[in-house]
Formats: structure tokens, C-alpha cells, sequence
């Protein structure tokens, strides 16, 4: 009788293969090296630096920040500060020192509260206009407009805007004085690159009794103009100037400095007395000719 062997169910021998698996250990982490961790503060810190520098130049060029900045300096009477946010032409009179010297006497306003808006409406691709609502003590409230025009680029990716001002610039600006004077506007000597050639240029320079400055751009509103002469009175006077083009005006005087006349009659009288000393000695004419002009 043959032994019959055991036979394994599906089962058992499906328990048989699965053999229990031993996970290998893992590996310790290698610890990041100072060029590791150099590598990353440095990149962290370039991304801040550039956020920060679109932050700061978004802000800084921003057409509404400078519309509100013109506003309240000028309404604070704060001229010199102002004149960094304007649009203005390039002259030797067109300075922050004469601009502040020019408007002094515009009387700041104590403003309480204001708004600046933007005029959506504006059509034009290289300006921009803004209402500024404001109110003063008191509660009064009144409306201005500040319109800005784009004048290149600022640090290389924003458009740059300044106030394009009204009013306030007078051109072809023309003042005759005599040959022999000296010019001077709020002080400020004027050069001699200013005089106009093109006037009275019929006659050589020794010959010429006037002269004529043009200054192409100054700025509009009450100047004080001085005029000195070796042999004429200064004059020294306030003039007034337009926004618009054109203003001429003739400065000279026919009042001889008072030192001038002293030494003028002092001469006289020196002269009388070498006559009378002439006549006296009997000496001829000849030792006194020199003294005299001839009319002929």
C-alpha cells in the first residue's frame, strides 16, 4: 500500500512564497555645505533686492506721487522743493533760488485736507492730468489741476513724468541799456552772451550807444532789474514780466552820477585857472590847446 504524500492547498503555498521582506537601512543625510548655504542666502537676498527695486521704483515714478508732491509744495509755499518735479527749459534764469525768489510773495494756503484723481478721460500717450480736490481752515473748498508730461525714463524701466507748469515762464524777453552799462536781474549779472548782435548792427562797438539783451526764457512775475554805469545813475527798480513773449523794456537814464559831476566841475575849475594862469603869464595859446576841442 503506497503512502499517500500531503497535498498543500493554493493557499498554504501562496503563504510559503511571500517571504518577508528586510528594508534596508537608509542612508544618514550629508549635512549642506557652506557653499550650499551660501549659494541659497545669496539667492534669497538678490530676489529681495529686486522686489524691493520694482517696489521703490514703481512708487518713486509713480504719476500720481508726483502730482501730489508738486501740490503740496507749492501750496506750502515751498518752491525750491517744487522745482525738482517741473518740466522747465534750461537757462541761467530758470533756477530753484529764483523761482523761490520770483514766487515769495504768493501767500502759502493752510490746507486741511485734499484728494488727488486722475483724469481717466485725458487723451494723450505722453501726459497725464490730475484734479486735486482740496479743502482749506475754514472748510473752503476749491479745485486745482496738475498736468504732467513724460520726460524719459526712470532708472531704465519706468516712465518719468514731471509737472508741465502754467503760467509761469516768459520768453524773448528784451531790455536796452547803454553801451556802457552793466545788467543785472534779481542780482545775477547779466553775461554778455546775451546781448543781441542782430540789434543796431549797422555801427562798430565804439560806435554803438546802446545795447540790447535778449533772454530767451526767464521766469514770469515781478523782477528787480539794476543797472550801473561808470557816468550814468544806477537805477534799480522792480519790473514786471508776462507769461506770454515779448517783453521789452528800455532802461537808462540821463541822471549823471554825483561823482561824476564833482570831478567833471573840479576839472572845470582846474582848467579855468590854468587859462586865467596862461592869460596872466602872457603865454601863448599853443600851452593851452591841448585843452581845447575842436568843432571843425
Amino acid at each position: 500500500m503506497t503512502a499517500q504524500q500531503p497535498q498543500m492547498t493554493g493557499q498554504q503555498s501562496q503563504m510559503t512564497a511571500q517571504q518577508p521582506q528586510v528594508q534596508a537601512p537608509a542612508a544618514p543625510k550629508q549635512p549642506m555645505s557652506a557653499k550650499q548655504r551660501k549659494s541659497i542666502i545669496t539667492g534669497a537676498a538678490v530676489a529681495a533686492l529686486v522686489i524691493i527695486f520694482i517696489i521703490a521704483g514703481s512708487v518713486l515714478s509713480s504719476p500720481k506721487r508726483i502730482a501730489q508732491n508738486y501740490f503740496k509744495a507749492s501750496m506750502e509755499g515751498q518752491w525750491e522743493k517744487a522745482f525738482k518735479y517741473m518740466d522747465l527749459p534750461k537757462g541761467d534764469f530758470i533756477t530753484k533760488e529764483l523761482l523761490a525768489k520770483t514766487l515769495e510773495d504768493r501767500d502759502a494756503k493752510d490746507i486741511t485736507n485734499y484728494e488727488v484723481v486722475e483724469d481717466e478721460d485725458y487723451d494723450s500717450k505722453i501726459a497725464k492730468k490730475f484734479y486735486v480736490t482740496y479743502y482749506t481752515k475754514g472748510n473752503s473748498r476749491s479745485v486745482t489741476s496738475v498736468e504732467l508730461v513724460r520726460d524719459g525714463k526712470f532708472m531704465l524701466f519706468w516712465n518719468r513724468y514731471k509737472v508741465s507748469p502754467r503760467d509761469i515762464v516768459s520768453k524773448n524777453v528784451k531790455l536796452t541799456v547803454r553801451a556802457t552799462s552793466k545788467l543785472y536781474i534779481d542780482d545775477v549779472e547779466v553775461p554778455d552772451k546775451y546781448i543781441d548782435n542782430s540789434e543796431d548792427n549797422s555801427k562798430s562797438s565804439s560806435e554803438k550807444t546802446k545795447k540790447v539783451y535778449k533772454i530767451d526764457v526767464m521766469f514770469a512775475g515781478e523782477h528787480r532789474i539794476r543797472v550801473t554805469d561808470d557816468i550814468y545813475r544806477d537805477i534799480d527798480k522792480d519790473y514786471q514780466f508776462g507769461s506770454d513773449e515779448g517783453y521789452t523794456y528800455v532802461i537808462t537814464t540821463t541822471d549823471i552820477r554825483e561823482d561824476v559831476l564833482d570831478a567833471r566841475m573840479a576839472a572845470a575849475e582846474q582848467d579855468l585857472k590854468t587859462f586865467f594862469n596862461a592869460a596872466i603869464d602872457n603865454k601863448s595859446f599853443d600851452s593851452v590847446k591841448g585843452m581845447c576841442v575842436d568843432n571843425a
